[in-house]
């Protein structure tokens, strides 16, 4: 959080969180006092981040849509997407109008910072096997959630992921979903950046929390 944090304390003013999920920054930064908006594709994943801010007592500024669906004009200081989530929009074109969405979307002079993974993150990665991890929630039921890549294709990569309700030894509840991530050779999005007219674009290296082979941060301004 803190650097996401170090720009919104240096821009001041309001901030959004496109794909915001369940609330793992989203949260922390409304904890802090900021004043941020965020929204989701996600039906499910916001319900999660409502419960989150619940027992918090706090009022999130939060909707569903898409980021290709944004339709905010010269709005926020800051833009933020991290954790790579932007990779998650896999077709060219919605990735260009969401990009457009989020400059449009910003007030003169506002700052975009996102991460991207890259296809260093896919070295070594095993694929077409099941991996299986646990955790017990407050009530005491355990969710199992098991895992398989499949093979990327184009730059794109597919996974599959079984979640499995488990009460006094049975399973009770069983849910499958699949997604996509895209992954991005180095300096691959730049042209599209200057394409959209940011005006400045900087690689940030000095990122402490994110592996900077496996995933590229950008600092864009309007």
């Amino acid at each position: 959080m803190s650097f996401y944090l170090q720009y919104a304390e240096g821009l001041g003013g309001k901030i959004l969180e496109p794909m915001c999920g369940s609330g793992r920054l989203f949260v922390p930064m409304m904890e802090h006092g900021l004043d941020i908006e965020g929204f989701d594709a996600s039906e499910f994943m916001l319900e999660s981040l409502y419960r989150k801010c619940n027992e918090k007592k706090l009022e999130p500024k939060v909707w569903q849509n898409f980021t290709h669906k944004l339709e905010k004009k010269n709005t926020y200081n800051l833009v933020i997407i991290p954790v790579g989530s932007l990779s998650l929009i896999t077709d060219s074109n919605q990735l260009k109008i969401s990009l457009e969405q989020i400059r449009e979307s910003l007030v003169d002079g506002g700052v975009f910072v996102f991460e991207l993974l890259t296809m260093i993150i896919l070295e070594g990665r095993k694929t077409n096997r099941w991996g299986e991890s646990s955790r017990t929630t407050p009530d005491g039921s355990k969710i199992i959630l098991s895992c398989m890549d499949l093979p990327v294709e184009n730059n794109i990569g597919e996974s599959i992921c079984r979640y499995e309700m488990v009460v006094d030894n049975q399973i009770q509840h069983t849910e499958i979903e699949t997604y996509e991530l895209r992954y991005f050779e180095k300096n691959e999005i730049d042209f599209l950046l200057n394409e959209i007219g940011f005006s400045k674009i900087n690689h940030v290296t000095n990122c402490k929390h994110a592996n900077s082979n496996e995933c590229m941060v950008y600092e864009c301004h309007k």
